[in-house]
C-alpha cells in the first residue's frame, strides 16, 4: 500500500486492509507471526480506545464504535460533522485554539476533555491527537485515541464536596486510586491511599502516614513530590502521568482549600495501561513506514535536528547518503505492487545487514516512501563514505528474487555532509543537498552517486531561471527556426531541410538548443515548445510556396515524451490540416529511445502518420543500445547517421566500417539514409561511394535564417 493509498483512508479501512493482506501475502512463518501480532494489536487497539479520524479541515472521517457508544452519536451522525458537535461548553475558546494550532504544526496533543453526549449528559476523556503529515510538512490527518476518565473527573468533584464526610466507602468501590497528601512538621505525608487500584501496591494499609518515598519507586516519587510542591504554591490542578509497575497511571492533583488556605492535595490516579500501549502503537505508525517498519521522514527530521545540535557541540561529522532504486516504477508496472513491495522490504533488510561500524561512529537507516532510503552516517572521515557506498551497491547487487522470477536494481545515490561552518540553518536543508546530488547523478546517467557541491545549488537556480524564461519566451515569440540543407548526393540538388529551433534572447542573445532544450524536456515544457516548431516550419513551408520554393521536405526533431503522448498523432494532422499542408513534405525525426516503450501504441502511432505519407526517421541512428528488431517491425522510412561517426570519417577506420555497414543495412531494408555533420569533400566522397542517399553539414551549408535561406536557395 502507497503512502498516497493510506492518506485517502480512515484507521478502520486500514485495520480492514491489513486483515485481507495477511491473507494476500504469501509469506514466511516469521513474517505470518508478525502480521498476526499486528492484527491483536489493532483488534485491542479498536476495542479498547475511543478513536476518530478526522480530515486535514477538521471533518470527521471515520470513528469507531466505542466512540459511538460513548457519544450516543451513530457514526452516520458524525462523519462528515466536526468535533463541535460534542462541545460541552465547559471550555474555552483559548482551549480550542491551543489545541488546533499544536496539532496543525504537526505536534501531538495530549489533554482531557469534558464533551456532551446526543442526550445531553456530559462525560471526560483522556485524549491524544495525533497528526499524520505529508511530503510537504503538512497535516492531512488527525488520529485521537480517548479513554473514558469520566469516573475519575466526578470523584474529585464529589471529593472536594464531601471532604469532610466520610466517603472511604465511595472511594474503595471506584476502579481510581485516590490519595491524599498533607504537609506534616515540613514533609509530605500521604493521608488517604485508597480504591481499587490502591490494591497495585499491595500494601495499602502500611503506606498511611508514610511519605511517597516509601511507596513509589525512586524517580515517580521525585516527580510527585515536585508536582505537590507546585500545587501547594500556586493552588493550581496538576495532571501528569508516571509508569509504576510496568503500569502507566494518569494522575491528577487538586488542591484542598479550607478558609482560602491550601489545607492538603488530593490525587487521583487512572490506569491508562491499555491506551498507553494503543498510544505507542499510533505512535510507531505515525513514525514509520507501514511497508518496511523503518523509521520514516517525519523521524529523519527530528533525528537531524537532534543530531545537529550535538555536532555543533562535539564538532562529529555528519551526513544523509540519499538511496534512490533506479526505475523501481518498472517492477510495479510489470510484476504489481504487491511484488514491488516485497522486493522494498527486502531492500530495506539488505541495508540493514550492511556492517559499517568499523567505517562509521553510528548508522540509522530511514525509509522516505516509495524507492527512496536514507542513511543517515555520524562519527565518520570523509575518505570512508565511498567505502559505505560501495558497500551499499555491493549488499545490492544480487538479483532479489520473487517465487521464479529474478530481479536486478541499481543505485543513484546522492550525498550530503553537514557543515556547520556554511550555518545550514534547517536539517530540510540537509535533506535538499543530498537531494541536489541524487538529482545530478540521476542526469549523469543513473547508477551512480554523488557528492553535494554548492555548484549544484547554483544550476538548480539557473534551470528554474531557465524554466521561466522559455515560458516567456513561448509567450513572446522569441524563438526561430534555422534550417540546415539537405543534398541528394547523386543529383546533387538540394531536397529538403532541417528545421533547428534557436533562441533569441532579448538580453543575452541567440541561446543554444543545448542550454535550454535539456531544461525544456525535465519540465515538460518541450511539448508546447515542439508543437510550436511543427506549426511554425509549416508556416515557413507556405511562404516559400508563395516565393516558387516547393516540394523541400521539412525534417522536425520530435521528443520523446512529445512522441509518448496519446494524443501525439491526432495532433500531428491537426496541424498539418490546419495550414494546409501535405503529409509527404514533412518527415518527423524520433530518438530510438522513443519507438521502445509500449510497441503497440507506438505501432499504431505510426501507422497513422503514415497513411498520411509523413515521413518518419531514425535520429541519431547507431548510438542507441537497443535491438535492430524494430527497423522490421515499424513503418520506418529513412536512418540518419549521427555525425559522431561522420565527424572522423576519414581517420578512423572503425567509423567508416559502422557507416558503411548502417548505408548497407538501410539499402536492405530498402530505407533511405542520410548522413549528417559531413565538414569535408573526402567525407562527401566516402559517401557517395558507398551509396548514401543524402548528407546534410558544413561543407553544403551551415543552418540559416530564414531569409538567409531563401537567399541561399535563390
Amino acid at each position: 500500500m502507497s503512502n498516497k493509498d493510506v492518506r485517502g483512508q480512515g484507521l478502520l479501512t486500514i485495520f480492514d486492509e491489513v486483515k485481507q493482506n495477511m491473507k494476500k501475502f504469501e509469506l514466511c512463518q516469521n513474517e505470518k507471526e508478525g502480521l498476526q501480532q499486528l492484527q491483536d494489536y489493532i483488534s485491542v487497539l479498536n476495542n479498547s480506545s475511543i478513536l476518530a479520524v478526522t480530515d486535514g479541515e477538521g471533518f470527521i472521517v471515520d470513528v469507531n464504535d466505542t466512540f459511538c457508544k460513548i457519544s450516543q452519536y451513530s457514526r452516520e451522525e458524525l462523519i462528515g460533522k466536526k468535533h463541535n458537535v460534542l462541545k460541552s461548553g465547559y471550555h474555552d475558546k483559548a482551549f480550542y485554539k491551543n489545541l488546533w494550532e499544536t496539532i496543525m504544526s504537526g505536534v501531538v496533543w495530549e489533554g482531557e476533555i469534558k464533551n456532551r453526549r446526543k442526550d445531553g449528559s456530559h462525560y471526560w476523556v483522556k485524549t491524544v491527537i495525533f497528526p499524520f503529515i505529508d511530503d510537504n510538512g503538512k497535516p492531512y490527518k488527525f488520529i485521537s485515541a480517548r479513554t473514558d476518565i469520566t469516573m475519575g473527573k466526578e470523584y474529585e468533584q464529589e471529593l472536594r464536596e464531601q471532604m469532610k464526610t466520610d466517603f472511604k466507602h465511595i472511594v474503595r468501590e471506584l476502579h481510581n486510586l485516590v490519595f491524599k497528601v498533607e504537609e506534616i512538621k515540613g514533609k509530605y505525608v500521604i493521608t488517604l491511599f485508597d480504591g481499587q487500584l490502591a490494591e497495585v501496591w499491595d500494601r495499602k494499609n502500611d503506606i498511611i502516614n508514610k511519605a511517597p518515598g516509601d511507596v513509589f519507586s525512586a524517580e515517580t516519587s521525585e516527580t510527585m513530590v515536585n508536582y505537590i510542591a507546585q500545587v501547594f504554591q500556586t493552588g493550581e490542578n496538576i495532571s501528569f502521568e508516571i509508569v509504576e509497575r510496568k503500569r502507566y497511571f494518569h494522575i491528577t492533583l487538586s488542591p484542598v482549600l479550607i478558609s482560602g488556605n491550601i489545607e492538603s492535595v488530593v490525587g487521583s490516579a487512572s490506569d491508562l495501561t491499555e491506551l498507553k500501549q494503543s498510544e505507542l502503537k499510533i505512535m510507531h505508525m505515525a513514525y514509520h513506514n507501514h511497508i518496511t517498519d523503518l523509521p520514516n521522514r517525519v523521524r529523519l527530521i527530528e533525528d537531524l535536528k537532534r543530531e545537529m545540535e550535538h555536532v555543533n557541540k562535539t564538532e562529529a561529522n555528519l551526513g544523509i547518503i540519499l538511496i534512490d532504486l533506479d526505475r523501481f516504477k518498472h517492477i510495479n508496472d510489470t510484476a504489481g505492487h504487491l511484488v514491488g513491495d516485497v522486493v522494498i522490504i527486502e531492500v530495506g533488510k539488505r541495508i540493514s545487514k550492511i556492517s559499517l561500524f568499523d567505517l562509521v561512529g553510528e548508522v540509522k537507516l530511514y525509509h522516505l516512501g516509495g524507492d527512496e532510503f536514507v542513511l543517515m552516517i555520524k562519527g565518520f572521515r570523509e575518505i570512508d563514505v565511498n567505502r559505505v557506498i560501495s558497500r551499499l551497491y555491493t549488499a545490492l547487487s544480487q538479483p532479489f528474487a520473487y517465487k521464479d522470477v529474478d530481479f536486478y536494481l541499481t543505485l543513484s545515490v546522492g550525498v550530503g555532509l553537514y557543515d556547520p561552518s556554511q550555518s545550514i540553518e534547517a536539517e530540510e536543508e540537509l535533506l535538499k543537498q543530498a537531494d541536489l546530488a541524487l538529482l545530478k547523478a540521476k542526469d549523469e546517467g543513473r547508477n551512480s552517486c554523488q557528492l553535494y557541491t554548492p555548484q549544484m545549488n547554483e544550476d538548480l537556480i539557473k534551470k528554474i531561471e531557465i524554466e521561466s524564461d522559455i515560458r516567456k519566451a513561448l509567450e513572446r515569440e522569441e524563438f526561430v527556426l534555422y534550417f540546415q540543407p539537405q543534398m541528394d548526393l547523386f543529383s546533387n540538388q538540394m531536397i529538403g531541410v532541417e528545421a533547428l529551433i534557436r533562441w533569441l534572447h532579448p538580453t543575452k542573445g541567440l541561446i543554444s538548443p543545448a542550454e535550454f532544450i535539456p531544461v525544456a524536456e525535465e519540465t515538460g515544457l518541450i511539448i508546447p515548445i515542439g508543437e510550436w516548431v511543427l506549426n511554425r516550419a509549416c508556416k515557413h513551408i507556405n511562404e516559400w510556396k508563395s516565393l516558387g520554393i516547393n516540394n523541400v521536405k521539412m525534417s522536425v526533431n520530435i521528443a520523446t515524451s512529445h512522441f509518448k503522448r496519446r494524443d501525439f498523432s491526432e495532433n500531428v494532422l491537426q496541424i498539418l490540416s490546419h495550414a494546409n499542408i501535405d503529409g509527404d513534405l514533412i518527415e518527423l525525426e524520433i530518438n530510438e529511445s522513443s519507438l521502445l516503450e509500449n510497441t503497440a501504441e507506438t505501432t499504431l502511432t505510426l501507422e497513422k502518420l503514415r497513411k498520411h505519407n509523413i515521413r518518419i526517421s531514425i535520429d541519431d541512428f547507431g548510438t542507441g543500445y537497443s535491438s535492430l528488431g524494430y527497423l522490421k517491425s515499424f513503418p520506418i522510412t529513412t536512418l540518419k547517421i549521427d555525425q559522431s561517426f561522420i565527424r572522423d570519417l576519414m581517420s578512423n577506420e572503425k567509423d567508416r566500417a559502422i557507416v558503411s555497414t548502417i548505408i548497407n543495412l538501410a539499402k536492405n531494408l530498402k530505407l533511405e539514409v542520410v548522413a549528417e555533420g559531413v565538414e569535408t569533400e573526402d567525407a562527401l566522397n566516402f559517401l557517395k561511394n558507398e551509396q548514401c542517399d543524402v548528407m546534410q553539414g558544413y561543407y553544403y551549408s551551415k543552418p540559416l535564417p530564414a531569409e538567409q535561406f531563401i537567399n541561399f536557395v535563390s
